[in-house]
């Protein structure tokens, strides 16, 4: 496995460690609070609280410490193989629990790519859901790895018999990353040859996460945000987990997301959530279109949407197709949060908003902003320093 790290002297600042469990939980005072709306394939809808939230994610990372095969003070190395739903939000916030690296990839892989990536990603557990379960033990043969568990998430989850209190008696309580510890690991699709297996750190990975959902889409403990993307995908970390709870923010997630290209789901999910920011790929934003205009049946006069803000992601988008999505949706604001980023970021570099001065063209990528400085590696490195650490000049 080769590794490609960063140049030593952008790691020379040390940081505090970080509690990101508590963190994450930080701006939800009421134990009440919604955190995350999920809704089913059978389109019920589960409300995971504050107290729910807790319950959930310390009993799974409970099992999780008790079955992984940990040895040291090496970091735990969780993987999971896992479509957008409310077991990946008890991942996530277990693993955080546990000051662990996690990886999440997409259901819909097969054996050969999921074995690929346990060996370069190395677990220590792997996780998944009942009906995934016999594909990742097959996959776990393929790979180099023999003497790990593979867990089956849902029976896990299905444990209830402790509350928080209880499980709290037990001196088990959440870890802290070090300015060094990795937070996530996330592939990249392998289209190209082998996935490149991208690691976001905690502490600059959530200050990242934070500035982006607030200056791109104003996140606060007031917004609902329905981002319609895969756990897998980067937007199902940084903008359908981390950066909403980090704002105090509900999150939605759809259990069955291949339906929300359907216009009268969508709506069901928007109104009945009461969505506020809606963020999409191009590719969806256009499919809801098509079905839009084959489907003239249905009304949208009278639909109590309250979107403030919409916005795109994955590809370049049309200006025809931004017309289309702001007189269809109506949101408050009428720039389209068009959002340039990559796995490799973490987070949008550059977007159009309202509040830097409206653009009727809607293909636009926006203004820079001031939090984001990029320069060359000539311009931060002396000759030596590049010579020593192998960079190229104009990187």
């Amino acid at each position: 496995m080769e590794i490609t790290y960063p140049p030593s002297g952008w790691l020379k600042k040390s940081e505090e460690p970080l509690n990101f469990y508590k963190s994450l939980l930080a701006l939800y005072p009421d134990d009440k609070k919604e955190l995350a709306i999920v809704i089913k394939k059978d389109q019920t809808k589960v409300v995971i609280t504050k107290e729910k939230a807790q319950n959930k994610s310390i009993i799974l990372a409970k099992e999780i410490k008790n079955l992984s095969q940990l040895e040291g003070d090496e970091q735990l190395r969780i993987f999971t193989v896992i479509n957008a739903s409310e077991a990946s939000f008890y991942l996530m916030l277990a693993s955080s629990f546990l000051g662990a690296n996690h990886c999440i990839c997409f259901e819909d892989l097969s054996e050969h790519a999921i074995s690929s990536r346990i060996d370069i990603f190395q677990p220590h557990i792997i996780l998944g859901k009942s009906e995934i379960v016999e594909k990742l033990v097959e996959a776990k043969k393929k790979s180099d790895i023999k003497e790990i568990p593979v867990c089956n998430i849902d029976e896990i989850l299905r444990t209830d018999g402790f509350r928080h209190s209880q499980i709290m008696d037990y001196d088990f309580s959440s870890a802290e990353y070090t300015s060094e510890d990795i937070l996530f690991t996330l592939f990249t699709s392998g289209s190209t040859g082998l996935p490149k297996a991208i690691r976001h750190t905690s502490s600059r990975f959530s200050r990242y996460a934070i500035a982006t959902c607030k200056h791109f889409f104003k996140l606060d403990n007031k917004s609902t945000i329905f981002t319609a993307t895969d756990a897998g995908w980067i937007n199902g970390h940084t903008y359908a987990f981390y950066g909403p709870l980090l704002c105090g923010s509900t999150t939605v997630i759809s259990e069955d997301l291949s339906k929300t290209a359907k216009p009268e789901y969508l709506d069901f999910i928007l109104i009945n959530c009461r969505v506020t920011c809606f963020y999409a790929s191009v590719t969806l934003i256009r499919a809801i279109r098509q079905n839009a205009i084959l489907n003239t049946n249905v009304s949208r006069e009278n639909k109590s949407l309250i979107l403030e803000r919409v916005g795109s992601c994955g590809e370049p988008l049309a200006n025809d197709v931004g017309k289309w999505v702001v007189q269809y949706f109506k949101p408050k604001r009428k720039s389209i949060v068009n959002t340039y980023f990559q796995t490799e970021t973490g987070g949008i570099l550059t977007a159009p908003r309202d509040e830097d001065g409206f653009n009727s063209d809607y293909s636009n990528v926006g203004k820079p902003s001031n939090f984001v400085d990029i320069r060359t590696a000539k311009d931060l490195l002396s000759v030596q320093e590049l010579e020593d650490e192998e960079i190229e000049p104009n990187e």
